[in-house]
């Protein structure tokens, strides 16, 4: 089971580009109240959630056997899923449009020439 988990945290790293690229996927985790969460597969690239899987390796170890279990409530699991919907949603896009309106073009640059 402990080359399961590496495979699962710390493995991750090293797949992290192929995974993050993914659409449609689905995992699950479960909290430590035992409540099942299904989610997408492009959380597994957000911080928070890769910090919470840190977390759980830390707590219950590599020989767990069983499902994914994050060292946190089902009330904080839906806080964090929320936290990263508006990330993924409204945040990223955001500073996507905001880097794209700010790197100046030819066209953009102020002219020196008004002699």
């Amino acid at each position: 089971m402990g080359r399961k988990w590496n495979n699962r945290v710390i493995g991750f790293g090293r797949r992290r580009e192929s995974i993050c690229g993914e659409k449609g996927g689905k995992f699950v985790i479960y909290t430590s109240d035992q409540t099942r969460f299904v989610m997408p597969i492009e959380y597994l690239c957000h911080g928070v959630f890769r910090e919470l899987l840190e977390q759980s390796q830390a707590k219950y170890g590599d020989s767990v056997k069983g499902p994914i279990t994050l060292p946190c409530d089902a009330v904080f699991m839906q806080h964090v899923i929320l936290l990263i919907q508006i990330d993924l949603l409204i945040i990223e896009p955001l500073h996507a449009t905001s880097l794209a309106t700010t790197i100046p073009t030819p066209c953009s640059l102020p002219s020196h020439n008004h002699l």
